[in-house]
């Protein structure tokens, strides 16, 4: 997922022939960075100490007896990892987390210290790894650190005697995901695929309904050797979909990459539908059954299918009910937020709920009625967001160009949709200047900050960008 951003930055900093200098992960013996994170550890050259600043919501800054050595913005979290001991210098091993689900690993940071001179800090966008991953190998002076995966391959950092810092992706032979990896997902993820359908009732993208310690296990699992990401997300939706689980022998060979016994069972290569009652039937709407055909006499199949064309209406009433709340002041914002309660109410009485527990045969049978409601308000409100001022109405294209510049630190992550999941592309150092193709994408609420994502033009790429970290110039 970070490989892009990786490969570019390797190909800028490293030349071919300081690879070769370098031992090859295999030739070292790695121990493991301990997860203690201590909030205090002793150095020859001062006391190290986290402390908040201001108000921070959580301990952002790193203290060298009282002096700051290392300070992340209010909205990061700083963390202490180890300190290692050279011949004349102190090395420390850092840590910034912007918290939450959409921070699944840390930015790393290395702080030099030194007898007679201020301390130097490494900061290399390369320095990116989940905690449990972070392992070190230390002969002499050179410090080698092992930082995870990179779509399947491993990541390594090599910061010479001459505190010149050398990175580089290793190739790794083919193999299957780890048994720990594969029982994991299997034993934990696939419950919450299931549970997923609460938020996600046609099972569309059960993985994008992940918080917590299932975003960032997954993720940290997507660039791991030997994970099938497509498989895994057929394993995930089937479990949705059908509310149990596969046999796990299927499940290791679809998103595993585990080799097939003559045991395995069969995998589908797409996830199966549920299978209808022989009685139920769909009730005919040109609109709101277009695109769905082919499974028009399979029952309670064509479900899905209606539910994506209802889900492309609901957002553009939810699109113009926005604008025209936006637009509002406080006391008309209540007066037209009941109005829209009281149109569910009728739409609920006229044609009944629809809810992730409706059964599938009832919410076939009440799509319809639920169709015609929710287009013939759509066309109401986008009426009346036609009559607005324009200076109402937010357009997401900008007049002009507009720059501005990156405040997260150590830097901003750029990614190919607007969502914390979506793939990473690259990133913007602080103080790197975008430019703004599109503003107001989508909202979102990250690290404490409401804002939106904005698509940006940087280095000649677009791609995605939460703008609680950016700046206008």
């Amino acid at each position: 997922m970070r490989a892009l951003r990786i490969c570019l930055l390797s190909l800028l900093l490293i030349s071919v022939s300081s690879f070769a200098e370098s031992p090859k992960s295999t030739e070292l013996t790695w121990e493991q960075v301990s997860d203690a994170m201590p909030e205090q550890l002793p150095t020859r050259f001062g006391q190290l100490s986290l402390k908040s600043s201001g108000d921070s919501i959580g301990k952002n800054e790193l203290l060298l007896d009282g002096k700051i050595l290392y300070k992340g913005d209010e909205y990061t979290y700083t963390r202490l990892y180890k300190v290692f001991q050279r011949s004349d210098s102190d090395v420390v091993l850092i840590g910034s987390n912007c918290g939450g689900s959409g921070c699944s690993s840390d930015a790393l940071i290395l702080a030099i210290l030194k007898k007679d001179t201020p301390p130097k800090l490494i900061e290399d966008p390369f320095l990116d790894s989940y905690p449990h991953e972070i392992k070190f190998h230390q002969a002499g002076d050179v410090l080698s650190f092992s930082l995870g995966y990179a779509e399947a391959k491993l990541k390594i950092a090599v910061l010479n005697a001459d505190n010149n810092l050398q990175t580089r992706l290793e190739v790794q032979p083919p193999q299957a995901l780890s048994e720990e990896n594969c029982k994991w997902l299997y034993e934990d993820v696939l419950e919450a695929c299931v549970d997923s359908r609460r938020e996600d009732a046609n099972c569309a993208n059960p993985i994008a309904t992940f918080t917590g310690v299932f975003m960032r296990g997954v993720n940290a699992i997507a660039d791991y050797p030997g994970y099938d990401a497509q498989g895994f997300a057929n394993q995930c939706r089937q479990a949705c979909l059908t509310g149990k689980s596969p046999k796990y022998a299927s499940f290791g060979v679809a998103a595993c990459s585990k080799p097939k016994t003559a045991d395995t069972p069969d995998t589908p290569s797409s996830p199966i539908e549920p299978t209808a009652p022989k009685n139920t039937q769909v009730p005919v709407s040109s609109a709101l059954t277009k695109g769905c055909e082919a499974v028009l006499n399979r029952g309670e199949a064509v479900w899905p299918c209606l539910q994506a064309n209802l889900l492309i209406e609901r957002k553009r009433l939810n699109k113009a009910y926005k604008t025209l709340f936006d637009s509002m002041l406080p006391p008309a914002q209540t007066e037209f937020e009941a109005k829209q309660k009281a149109w569910l109410t009728e739409r609920d009485n006229a044609c009944g709920k629809l809810l992730s527990d409706t059964s599938v045969a009832d919410s076939v049978q009440r799509a319809p009625c639920v169709y015609h409601f929710i287009v013939k308000r759509a066309d109401e409100l986008e009426s009346l967001v036609k009559k607005l001022p324009a200076s109402q109405t937010s357009s997401t294209k900008p007049e002009k160009e507009l720059w501005y510049q990156a405040t997260a630190k150590p830097f901003l992550l750029v990614r190919d949709q607007p969502e914390v999941t979506a793939k990473k592309l690259g990133t913007v150092p602080e103080g790197g200047k975008v430019k703004v193709l599109e503003a107001n994408v989508k909202e979102d609420f990250i690290s404490g900050r409401k804002g939106a994502w904005v698509k940006i033009e940087w280095l000649d790429k677009t791609g995605y960008v939460f703008d609680g970290f950016l700046e206008r110039l």
